[in-house]
């Protein structure tokens, strides 16, 4: 699984492999389509991760210690931090998609709010 398809799942989007699309649900009678493979529904740029970063959280790259790094708003240490591959574009969709778990477990308020931003953007990028 990649960054990408974990930020579509944690963006509530579900894979179906049969018929090789995502889907807002499924298992709902008026399910979404929401696109057909190869096409993914989460943008692979930078600037959709910088469009739906979210509110209050800082980022940063470390060069001295060669790692990226998130800060939740109102802690005083870095929050998330993992060596970085020299990919940018991969380790920002891997620091995103921990941005948001880390939101879905401890600021549950948030990690709605970063979704439906996620969401606006996606639909606004179709």
């Amino acid at each position: 699984m990649t960054a990408r398809d974990t930020i579509a799942e944690l963006l509530g989007l579900v894979y179906v492999p049969v018929v090789r699309c995502w889907y807002t649900d499924p298992a709902a009678e008026d399910r979404h389509f929401i696109c057909a493979d190869p096409t993914h529904p989460i943008p692979n740029t930078i600037d959709f991760i910088a469009a739906v970063w979210p509110e209050g959280w800082q980022w940063d790259r470390h060069s001295g210690t060669c790692r990226y790094a998130a800060l939740a708003p109102g802690h005083s240490l870095w929050t998330i931090a993992f060596l970085w591959s020299g990919n940018e574009l991969a380790d920002r969709m891997s620091l995103y998609a921990k941005v948001l778990e880390w939101l879905r477990e401890h600021d549950r308020p948030a990690f709605d709010a970063a979704v439906a931003k996620a969401r606006r953007v996606m639909e606004e990028a179709r």
